[in-house]
């Protein structure tokens, strides 16, 4: 079993969609409290393993603590796709994910030769929880999760800086982002009057 194998087996005693979803969003993702009645009432998945940031991390400080008897760890920022196009009605989700890329860079490249790597993750759609209220996004689709977290995985093991788990089209709309944004616009436009009632059932938003 790879390390990274037994990192994401701690997060267990949640359920896999809920952990993506807690991770993908602004708020807790819930799950069926086994203790109560029928398992009708909800509790927020365990943060296991997640530690807010206390400050700059300097040489040989909570990176070589981190590190620990393995020699090795990673950090594993979840972006959106949101963070590479900026998607109308995502606005503020979109410069929060944006926000969380750049940090991500920054401590990567402040905690190089560390041993702690840092990635992030840039993920389109994804069937889970979270998205059952939204209706798809016009030519974005949704990825099943199984494959979304197989190619994370893979990515952390590779040591890539940035791993991007997205359909064919949202691939070509982040990269047509990077090249020509006024051309994103146009692309965009015909579908505008269908995203309001795409995003506004997202119980996320």
């Amino acid at each position: 079993m790879t390390m990274v194998s037994k990192m994401m087996m701690s997060w267990r005693p949640c359920s896999p969609e809920g952990i993506f979803d807690e991770l993908s969003s602004r708020r807790p993702a819930r799950t069926p409290h086994p203790h109560h009645r029928g398992g009708q009432r909800d509790r927020p998945c365990p943060r296991r393993g997640t530690r807010r940031p206390s400050g700059r991390a300097g040489p040989g400080r909570p990176a070589s603590r981190a590190t620990g008897r393995h020699g090795q760890a990673a950090v594993v920022g979840v972006a959106s796709i949101a963070a590479q196009v900026g998607l109308p009605y995502y606005v503020a989700y979109g410069a929060v994910k944006a926000g969380v890329a750049r940090f991500d860079d920054a401590m990567r490249r402040e905690l190089s030769g560390s041993g702690v790597h840092v990635v992030t993750v840039y993920p389109g759609p994804v069937d889970t929880p979270m998205m059952a209220s939204a209706r798809p996004a016009p030519g974005l689709g949704r990825r099943p999760l199984d494959e979304v977290v197989a190619e994370i995985v893979a990515g952390i093991e590779a040591l890539e800086a940035a791993i991007v788990p997205q359909l064919p089209e949202g691939r070509a709309m982040s990269d047509l982002e990077a090249r020509d944004p006024l051309a994103v616009d146009a692309s965009i436009a015909p579908t505008l009057g269908e995203l309001p009632a795409a995003v506004s059932s997202h119980r996320r938003m």
